[in-house]
Protein backbone atom coordinates (compact mmCIF):
# COMPACT_ATOMS: atom_id res chain seq x y z
CA UNK A 1 0.00 0.00 0.00
CA UNK A 2 1.09 3.58 -0.60
CA UNK A 3 -0.09 7.15 -0.93
CA UNK A 4 -1.97 8.42 -3.98
CA UNK A 5 -1.81 12.14 -4.75
CA UNK A 6 -4.14 13.64 -7.35
CA UNK A 7 -3.53 17.27 -8.26
CA UNK A 8 -3.39 19.70 -11.16
CA UNK A 9 -1.37 22.56 -9.70
CA UNK A 10 2.14 23.28 -10.88
CA UNK A 11 4.83 21.68 -8.73
CA UNK A 12 8.54 20.96 -8.93
CA UNK A 13 8.37 18.25 -6.27
CA UNK A 14 9.01 14.67 -7.39
CA UNK A 15 7.15 12.03 -5.33
CA UNK A 16 9.36 9.45 -3.66
CA UNK A 17 6.86 7.51 -1.55
CA UNK A 18 3.61 8.10 -3.42
CA UNK A 19 1.97 7.69 -6.78
CA UNK A 20 1.31 11.09 -8.36
CA UNK A 21 -1.49 11.73 -10.85
CA UNK A 22 -0.72 15.18 -12.25
CA UNK A 23 -2.16 16.96 -15.27
CA UNK A 24 -2.28 20.77 -15.50
CA UNK A 25 -4.88 20.62 -18.27
CA UNK A 26 -7.50 18.90 -16.10
CA UNK A 27 -9.20 19.78 -12.82
CA UNK A 28 -8.62 17.58 -9.79
CA UNK A 29 -12.26 16.49 -9.96
CA UNK A 30 -11.83 15.25 -13.53
CA UNK A 31 -8.62 13.42 -12.64
CA UNK A 32 -10.37 11.67 -9.74
CA UNK A 33 -13.40 10.86 -11.85
CA UNK A 34 -11.24 9.30 -14.56
CA UNK A 35 -9.77 6.98 -11.93
CA UNK A 36 -13.29 6.06 -10.83
CA UNK A 37 -14.36 5.33 -14.40
CA UNK A 38 -11.41 2.98 -14.79
CA UNK A 39 -13.12 0.92 -12.05
CA UNK A 40 -16.50 1.04 -13.76
CA UNK A 41 -17.91 3.89 -11.67
CA UNK A 42 -19.66 6.57 -13.68
CA UNK A 43 -22.73 7.45 -15.70
CA UNK A 44 -23.99 10.09 -18.12
CA UNK A 45 -25.20 12.49 -15.43
CA UNK A 46 -21.90 12.34 -13.58
CA UNK A 47 -20.08 12.78 -16.90
CA UNK A 48 -21.94 16.05 -17.39
CA UNK A 49 -21.51 17.19 -13.80
CA UNK A 50 -17.76 16.56 -13.82
CA UNK A 51 -17.45 18.27 -17.21
CA UNK A 52 -19.15 21.37 -15.82
CA UNK A 53 -16.90 21.25 -12.75
CA UNK A 54 -13.83 21.00 -14.99
CA UNK A 55 -14.93 23.92 -17.16
CA UNK A 56 -15.65 26.10 -14.14
CA UNK A 57 -12.51 25.21 -12.20
CA UNK A 58 -10.19 25.81 -15.17
CA UNK A 59 -12.28 28.79 -16.27
CA UNK A 60 -12.55 27.55 -19.85
CA UNK A 61 -14.32 30.60 -21.25
CA UNK A 62 -14.40 29.24 -24.81
CA UNK A 63 -16.41 26.17 -23.79
CA UNK A 64 -20.07 26.31 -24.86
CA UNK A 65 -21.11 25.30 -21.32
CA UNK A 66 -19.03 27.96 -19.55
CA UNK A 67 -21.90 30.08 -18.18
CA UNK A 68 -23.76 26.99 -16.99
CA UNK A 69 -20.58 25.69 -15.36
CA UNK A 70 -20.12 28.93 -13.42
CA UNK A 71 -23.74 28.69 -12.21
CA UNK A 72 -23.08 25.20 -10.85
CA UNK A 73 -19.99 26.47 -9.04
CA UNK A 74 -21.98 29.39 -7.63
CA UNK A 75 -24.59 26.94 -6.35
CA UNK A 76 -22.04 25.55 -3.88
CA UNK A 77 -20.52 28.94 -3.06
CA UNK A 78 -23.86 30.56 -2.26
CA UNK A 79 -25.58 27.73 -0.41
CA UNK A 80 -22.43 26.11 1.02
CA UNK A 81 -21.24 22.54 0.56
CA UNK A 82 -22.74 20.90 3.63
CA UNK A 83 -26.15 22.49 3.08
CA UNK A 84 -26.26 21.14 -0.46
CA UNK A 85 -24.96 17.75 0.69
CA UNK A 86 -27.85 17.50 3.17
CA UNK A 87 -30.35 18.63 0.58
CA UNK A 88 -29.40 16.01 -2.02
CA UNK A 89 -28.79 13.31 0.62
CA UNK A 90 -25.64 12.09 -1.12
CA UNK A 91 -27.26 11.76 -4.56
CA UNK A 92 -24.80 13.69 -6.74
CA UNK A 93 -26.75 12.99 -9.92
CA UNK A 94 -29.70 14.98 -8.54
CA UNK A 95 -27.64 18.17 -8.86
CA UNK A 96 -27.92 17.96 -12.65
CA UNK A 97 -30.69 20.39 -13.69
CA UNK A 98 -31.58 20.98 -10.03
CA UNK A 99 -34.28 23.67 -9.55
CA UNK A 100 -31.83 25.79 -7.54
CA UNK A 101 -29.78 26.33 -10.72
CA UNK A 102 -32.63 28.49 -12.01
CA UNK A 103 -32.34 30.68 -8.94
CA UNK A 104 -28.59 30.96 -9.39
CA UNK A 105 -29.03 32.02 -13.03
CA UNK A 106 -31.51 34.73 -12.04
CA UNK A 107 -29.19 36.05 -9.32
CA UNK A 108 -26.33 36.14 -11.83
CA UNK A 109 -28.35 38.14 -14.33
CA UNK A 110 -29.33 40.70 -11.69
CA UNK A 111 -26.27 40.86 -9.45
CA UNK A 112 -23.29 40.58 -11.81
CA UNK A 113 -24.04 43.79 -13.77
CA UNK A 114 -24.31 45.67 -10.46
CA UNK A 115 -21.07 44.15 -9.19
CA UNK A 116 -19.33 44.94 -12.47
CA UNK A 117 -20.30 48.63 -12.44
CA UNK A 118 -19.16 48.97 -8.83
CA UNK A 119 -15.85 47.21 -9.48
CA UNK A 120 -15.21 49.29 -12.58
CA UNK A 121 -15.68 52.48 -10.55
CA UNK A 122 -13.48 51.32 -7.66
CA UNK A 123 -10.12 50.39 -9.16
CA UNK A 124 -6.91 51.08 -7.25
CA UNK A 125 -3.60 51.03 -9.15
CA UNK A 126 -1.00 48.89 -7.37
CA UNK A 127 1.78 48.69 -9.94
CA UNK A 128 2.35 48.74 -13.70
CA UNK A 129 1.26 45.10 -13.71
CA UNK A 130 -1.45 44.94 -11.05
CA UNK A 131 -4.69 46.79 -10.36
CA UNK A 132 -6.93 46.11 -7.36
CA UNK A 133 -10.71 46.23 -7.24
CA UNK A 134 -13.65 44.93 -5.22
CA UNK A 135 -17.12 43.65 -6.00
CA UNK A 136 -19.49 43.56 -3.00
CA UNK A 137 -22.17 41.72 -4.95
CA UNK A 138 -22.27 39.15 -7.73
CA UNK A 139 -19.73 36.52 -8.78
CA UNK A 140 -16.37 38.21 -8.26
CA UNK A 141 -14.61 35.86 -10.68
CA UNK A 142 -17.13 36.66 -13.42
CA UNK A 143 -16.91 40.38 -12.69
CA UNK A 144 -13.10 40.37 -12.85
CA UNK A 145 -13.20 38.24 -16.00
CA UNK A 146 -15.39 40.87 -17.67
CA UNK A 147 -13.03 43.65 -16.56
CA UNK A 148 -10.13 41.75 -18.15
CA UNK A 149 -12.07 40.97 -21.31
CA UNK A 150 -12.98 44.61 -21.78
CA UNK A 151 -9.47 45.77 -20.84
CA UNK A 152 -10.81 48.27 -18.33
CA UNK A 153 -7.39 48.64 -16.66
CA UNK A 154 -3.96 49.02 -18.33
CA UNK A 155 -2.38 46.49 -15.90
CA UNK A 156 -2.91 42.91 -17.14
CA UNK A 157 -3.49 41.50 -13.63
CA UNK A 158 -6.55 42.31 -11.51
CA UNK A 159 -6.39 41.58 -7.79
CA UNK A 160 -9.16 41.19 -5.22
CA UNK A 161 -8.73 40.85 -1.47
CA UNK A 162 -10.58 38.60 0.96
CA UNK A 163 -10.57 39.17 4.73
CA UNK A 164 -11.25 36.33 7.16
CA UNK A 165 -10.40 35.95 10.86
CA UNK A 166 -8.21 39.08 10.90
CA UNK A 167 -6.18 37.88 7.92
CA UNK A 168 -6.10 38.93 4.29
CA UNK A 169 -5.60 36.80 1.21
CA UNK A 170 -5.54 37.96 -2.39
CA UNK A 171 -6.80 36.46 -5.62
CA UNK A 172 -5.16 37.36 -8.90
CA UNK A 173 -6.62 36.98 -12.39
CA UNK A 174 -5.15 37.59 -15.83
CA UNK A 175 -5.58 36.46 -19.44
CA UNK A 176 -2.08 35.63 -20.66
CA UNK A 177 -0.32 34.00 -17.71
CA UNK A 178 0.67 37.15 -15.81
CA UNK A 179 -1.13 36.27 -12.54
CA UNK A 180 1.08 33.40 -11.38
CA UNK A 181 4.41 35.31 -11.37
CA UNK A 182 2.79 38.02 -9.23
CA UNK A 183 1.43 35.41 -6.82
CA UNK A 184 4.88 33.88 -6.49
CA UNK A 185 6.33 37.26 -5.55
CA UNK A 186 3.79 37.24 -2.72
CA UNK A 187 4.83 33.71 -1.67
CA UNK A 188 1.70 32.24 -3.26
CA UNK A 189 0.91 30.10 -6.28
CA UNK A 190 -1.84 28.62 -8.41
CA UNK A 191 -2.56 28.62 -12.13
CA UNK A 192 -1.10 30.95 -14.79
CA UNK A 193 -4.28 33.05 -14.99
CA UNK A 194 -5.84 32.26 -11.61
CA UNK A 195 -3.54 32.45 -8.62
CA UNK A 196 -3.54 33.63 -5.03
CA UNK A 197 -1.55 34.28 -1.89
CA UNK A 198 -1.98 34.82 1.84
CA UNK A 199 -0.53 38.11 3.03
CA UNK A 200 1.60 38.39 6.20
CA UNK A 201 -0.21 38.11 9.52
CA UNK A 202 0.50 41.78 10.21
CA UNK A 203 -1.85 42.67 7.34
CA UNK A 204 -5.34 42.46 8.83
CA UNK A 205 -7.37 44.99 6.85
CA UNK A 206 -7.86 45.73 3.15
CA UNK A 207 -6.41 49.23 3.67
CA UNK A 208 -3.27 47.64 5.13
CA UNK A 209 -3.18 45.24 2.19
CA UNK A 210 -3.12 48.11 -0.28
CA UNK A 211 -0.12 49.70 1.44
CA UNK A 212 1.69 46.37 1.66
CA UNK A 213 1.01 45.42 -1.97
CA UNK A 214 2.19 48.76 -3.29
CA UNK A 215 5.49 48.31 -1.44
CA UNK A 216 5.83 44.63 -2.33
CA UNK A 217 5.03 44.88 -6.04
CA UNK A 218 6.81 48.07 -6.99
CA UNK A 219 10.56 48.18 -7.59
CA UNK A 220 12.70 50.28 -5.28
CA UNK A 221 15.93 52.03 -6.06
CA UNK A 222 18.76 50.99 -3.74
CA UNK A 223 21.33 53.12 -5.53
CA UNK A 224 22.35 50.39 -7.96
CA UNK A 225 19.18 50.52 -10.04
CA UNK A 226 15.66 49.15 -9.59
CA UNK A 227 15.25 46.11 -7.39
CA UNK A 228 12.20 44.36 -6.02
CA UNK A 229 11.31 44.35 -2.36
CA UNK A 230 12.61 41.25 -0.61
CA UNK A 231 9.16 39.83 0.21
CA UNK A 232 10.58 36.46 1.27
CA UNK A 233 12.61 38.05 4.05
CA UNK A 234 9.67 40.23 4.99
CA UNK A 235 7.43 37.18 5.35
CA UNK A 236 9.99 35.45 7.53
CA UNK A 237 10.16 38.45 9.84
CA UNK A 238 6.42 38.76 10.41
CA UNK A 239 5.52 35.07 10.66
CA UNK A 240 8.30 33.77 12.92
Amino acid sequence: EGWLIVDHHQTNVKPQHAQLVLDHSKSASLLCYELCKEEGLGNEKLDRLVHLTNVGDLYLTDDSNFTEAIDYGSLIKQYMFWNIAKLIEGDLESLVDHPLIGGIATRRQVENPLGYEFAKAHITPISDTVAMTESPIGDTNAVVHQLLEEKVTPPPVILTAVTRNRSVSVRLRSRNGEALPVAKRLQGGGHPNAAGAALPKSVQRVADAVDYLIKALNPIDDGDGPAGLNTEALFENVQN
